[in-house]
């Protein structure tokens, strides 16, 4: 992203957005400004986060992020043992990266910095369940110990509005399970997507979108190039969206039709995934 685009782009969410994600279709560290993208967005008020696969990153990059003001981190990885993890992630290696990682965290310790709240993350997919076992695990968190990492993170897949296959997921429903007694999905209702009610997303060059895994940009509200925030976030595309949405209109949008996160179980008439979501959220940013 051009960074006088991004600048713009930080000057208007800096009135009224709570966070910026430095994520998307890319990877974060490839980005030759990254630090500036994080401290110029810190040093508006906003709180900061990424995530990253650390296979770029290098001890140089992880102190100036941290310098820099980044808040929160999550670091990608699919297996707990190398022949898994680089069985997944084709081309990268499993001992550089946790090199990588163990570099960032010792930076982080050696700059007695508070932040950013760092989690190592693994998506539950099909060859990571077949391949986990609970030595590796315990082996892999031991080479952690002594080093500011504060948690763990385990997501359960989803099918990313359709594009994920389900062998890899392990369901047509992705995190969801069908039920064993007749037909349909135990305790399953319509859920409105919560993403165009509180979130945007922007990519490289201005298009936006309701949503942050439209990786091919399906489904675009507008351009930060010629409108503000304001006027993209108020416009007719973003409120016809959630009103069709709202009114469970959604198999009118190829977008959302497919995507399995509109199914969900509730407590309360409340997503139990949003809930578990606010709970993560409050740790990450109250207690981190």
């Amino acid at each position: 992203m051009d960074l006088g685009l991004y600048a713009k782009i930080i000057d208007e969410a800096a009135d009224f957005a709570v966070d910026i994600n430095l994520i998307g279709r890319g990877e974060v560290f490839l980005h030759p400004d990254i630090a500036w993208m994080v401290r110029y967005a810190h040093e508006r008020g906003l709180n900061v986060r990424t995530e990253s696969n650390a296979t770029v990153l290098t001890p140089e990059k992880s102190e100036a992020v941290i310098r820099a003001g980044l808040d929160f981190i999550s670091f990608s990885m699919d297996g707990y043992a190398k022949n898994v993890y680089e069985s997944i992630r084709r081309g990268a290696d499993f001992d550089a990266t946790i090199g990588n990682i163990r570099a960032f965290l010792a930076a982080k310790k050696r700059l007695r910095a508070r932040n950013p709240y760092t989690s190592i993350q693994f998506i539950q997919t099909v060859p990571f369940k077949k391949g986990a076992t609970a030595g590796d695990a315990r082996r892999f968190k031991r080479i952690f110990r002594g080093l500011p990492l504060n948690t763990y993170r385990y997501v359960t897949p989803h099918r990313y509005v359709g594009e994920i296959e389900e062998s890899i997921t392990g369901s047509r429903y992705g995190y969801m399970k069908r039920s064993r007694l007749g037909k349909g999905l135990v305790g399953l209702n319509y859920t409105p997507c919560p993403y165009p009610w509180f979130s945007m997303h922007i990519l490289w060059d201005g298009t936006v979108s309701p949503c942050c895994m439209d990786f091919y940009a399906r489904y675009v509200v507008g351009n930060v190039r010629g409108s503000s925030l304001r006027e993209i976030w108020s416009g007719t595309p973003l409120r016809a969206l959630r009103e069709a949405l709202a009114t469970g209109r959604y198999r009118e949008i190829p977008l959302c039709e497919r995507c399995d996160l509109l199914y969900q179980t509730k407590i309360g008439g409340v997503s139990t995934k949003n809930i578990r979501d606010f709970k993560i959220f409050l740790m990450e940013n109250m207690f981190g």
